[in-house]
């Protein structure tokens, strides 16, 4: 639902604004963004040129994407793809060295596509998602 994407994209900035409205600006965004590109789309849009645009968004709302350290969140039937995000807004962007780390059968498989009849227990009867652990140090103002 590429057009849903784009419109939440779009209200990123606005969003971001009402939850800061209470004078803290340190805000993190996580979630199955879908960033999986749009093959009926006319010209298609490719997953990354997806991401290129959430990036896009987040740095005009004055936040920024945190970097995952696999370009895989999730597997669709065998195939690993970069779905779920984490966006900072406030000290997560102040903090440059903030990261996001893939793990459970994501991190477990490096993103490598499975195999014929291999099923990752994780995968098969918890979710098709990998856990997210985020760590933004913490940056000191005076």
């Amino acid at each position: 639902d590429h057009g849903n994407r784009q419109t939440s994209l779009a209200r990123l900035g606005e969003t971001l604004k009402a939850l800061t409205a209470n004078g803290d600006p340190d805000v993190l965004v996580l979630g199955d963004l879908n960033t999986m590109g749009c093959k009926d789309c006319a010209p298609e849009v490719t997953a990354a040129e997806e991401v290129a645009a959430l990036d896009a968004s987040a740095a005009a709302a004055h936040a920024k994407r945190v970097d995952a350290d696999l370009m895989c969140t999730h597997y669709y039937g065998s195939r690993p793809g970069l779905l779920d995000h984490v966006l900072a807004h406030g000290a997560g962007v102040r903090a440059p060295t903030a990261r996001a780390e893939v793990r459970g059968a994501c991190g477990d498989l490096a993103c490598r596509p499975l195999r014929r009849g291999e099923h990752p227990a994780s995968l098969e009867h918890l979710s098709d998602h990998c856990p997210l652990v985020v760590e933004i140090p913490a940056t000191h103002t005076k």
